[in-house]
């Protein structure tokens, strides 16, 4: 079976979703965060370290279309 692009957009549309990251404040789950909150999914970020995730949250928050 062949996608069509409309099919295949729709598979990384993850609007009306959440997502749960680990160790969001990482290399990894940094960059995790970043393309899940680009598909569309709200956002649980997990981290020892507050002060980078109250930077990421805002860094996300600046990504979104108004």
């Amino acid at each position: 079976m062949l996608f069509r692009e409309s099919n295949f957009v729709d598979l990384f549309n993850l609007k009306g979703k959440t997502a749960l990251v680990t160790g969001a404040s990482n290399r990894l789950g940094k960059q995790l965060t970043r393309c899940l909150s680009g598909a569309g999914s709200r956002m649980i970020m997990v981290s020892r370290k507050l002060e980078i995730l109250e930077i990421l949250s805002q860094e996300i928050s600046n990504m979104m279309p108004s």
